[in-house]
């Protein structure tokens, strides 16, 4: 009969879990390495605190560590999430190439360009993917995310091997090049692009594919798919795309691109789309989107062809900018150029629009768009549970007039049958006659003034089987007051 270690040892690893709860991150190492049955006992905890989702950069010691992960046994099952930020070397960064610091920044820039000319850190990802069964998500982000609780409130998850090459050059790496937006945009798709190809040429199953951005956003000619990606879109269920749609100059095209790949992805359950910029380009996708443009273009019968496009960063718009439904920072600027697109604009795409039959969660940021196009868009995807319009603006169908329309929608919706259940609206303005883009803001009976959001989601069922959610949750309301200011005050009343 075996007994029972005394002192640490001999926990429970629900205790275990318990004490590891309160540690930092150096705590929980130290504990750690007390002894061979501690350590084993916390494989799975440090497992799930550390490995579930790592961040990752193009330097050979960053992806040298992700292949050791793929090669551990217990890691390499743990990790679901694979990031890759956008850190990167800049020569104008660095204040000195002199000593020991500048010797570093100069071997850190030259490797980083061996990895990105050579093509080399993409076998690395596919060797890594290759050995990492239970991924199902990868994104590309431009921050570094503050969610590191363990270790305080401002700590972050940064890119793996970032904080040493801070240690020997003196610098944080960038990871948005904010005097050469055309150059950030370049470096955002290249990493897209690779992510994505070396993920398929691995044969990863991934369920979602998520591009996170404060700054930047993946450029429309960059979200072409290939063959070899295909097979990927179609298994994947969750999608965020943040699409830098500005351009240099002349006219505007509709995001073929984007439209594609949105054909690429019929599995779809959530997707979202934030612009980075209030364009025709925006109003044209979210019409074809609402099948405005496949009725009348080639009547929908023409299959969407395959764009030959290499995986090499592609070509891409400049100017990145802020607006999205995750919370960006810049304020819709849209004029008149910026409202007026129109049917024609979208039917001059001979794509089909999709089905995206099992679509349930659809969220856009920043679009200025007609009321007629978003009613259109709801009755296509009837089956919606929940809907984020974030930045978002509604522009008048006809010029010169000054309808509410806001109020006009939301009231529209509390008697339209939906089923949504979740409406969150955020940021929102309006065409008001000759001024342009107001911003909208709400009031209510039981709360005086809600700033820039409102969100309506039903925390009971209705009251009576007559009653549908959006009616009870009207009942609890009262009164929605949607407020245009620099225009008038519009009462949109739902009972």
């Amino acid at each position: 009969m075996s007994s029972v270690p005394a002192g640490l040892p001999g926990l429970p690893v629900e205790l275990f879990k318990s004490i590891t709860n309160d540690l930092n991150t150096k705590e929980l190492c130290s504990l750690r390495q007390t002894c061979r049955m501690v350590h084993f006992k916390m494989e799975s905890i440090f497992a799930k605190a550390f490995f579930r989702q790592k961040q990752f950069m193009v330097t050979t010691p960053s992806l040298t560590a992700l292949l050791d992960i793929s090669k551990h046994t217990t890691f390499s099952k743990s990790l679901k999430r694979v990031c890759l930020g956008t850190d990167s070397y800049q020569a104008t960064h660095f204040h000195s190439f002199d000593g020991p610091q500048g010797e570093a920044a100069l071997d850190g820039l030259a490797d980083q360009a061996f990895l990105v000319n050579t093509g080399s850190w993409r076998a690395m990802l596919v060797e890594a993917f290759r050995a990492l069964p239970n991924v199902d998500t990868l994104d590309v982000r431009d921050y570094n995310s503050n969610t590191r609780f363990r270790d305080g409130k401002d700590a972050c998850w940064r890119s793996c091997g970032v904080v040493t090459v801070k240690d020997k050059t003196g610098c944080f790496l960038n990871m948005h090049t904010t005097h050469d937006s055309a150059a950030t945009t370049r470096w955002t798709n290249l990493l897209f692009q690779n992510l994505l190809l070396a993920a398929a040429e691995a044969g990863l199953q991934i369920r979602s594919l998520e591009t996170i951005f404060k700054m930047s956003g993946v450029s429309d000619f960059a979200l072409y798919p290939i063959p070899a990606t295909l097979p990927l879109l179609a298994n994947l269920t969750k999608v965020h795309i943040d699409v830098n749609n500005s351009y240099l100059g002349g006219v505007v095209p509709p995001p073929h691109g984007l439209m594609k790949f949105i054909n690429a992805v019929p599995n779809v359950t959530w997707l979202r789309i934030n612009f980075k910029h209030v364009s025709v380009s925006a109003e044209a996708f979210v019409l074809w989107l609402a099948g405005g443009a496949d009725k009348e273009a080639n009547g929908g019968d023409e299959a969407p062809n395959e764009s030959e496009v290499v995986a090499n960063g592609g070509h891409g718009a400049t100017n990145g900018g802020d607006g999205a439904t995750n919370g960006g920072d810049e304020e819709t600027n849209g004029g008149d150029g910026d409202n007026a697109a129109n049917d024609n604009t979208a039917q001059s795409t001979k794509i089909p629009a999709p089905a995206l039959a099992h679509l349930t969660r659809l969220e856009l940021g920043m679009c200025v768009v007609k009321p007629s196009t978003l009613e259109k868009l709801l009755a296509k995807f009837d089956n919606l549970k929940s809907l984020t319009l974030w930045r978002f603006g509604l522009a008048q169908e006809v010029n010169g007039m000054t309808d509410p329309v806001w109020a006009q929608f939301l009231e529209r919706r509390s008697t339209s049958g939906s089923k949504l259940e979740d409406l969150t609206v955020g940021h929102l303005t309006q065409d008001h006659g000759h001024y342009h883009d107001l911003p909208v803001s709400f009031h209510s009976w039981h709360r005086p003034h809600i700033d820039a959001r409102y969100r309506i989601r039903p925390d009971r069922p209705p009251a009576s089987g007559n009653d549908d959610a959006w009616t009870a949750a009207a009942k609890d309301i009262k009164l929605l007051v949607p407020v245009v200011h620099g225009g008038s005050r519009f009462v949109g009343e739902f009972c």
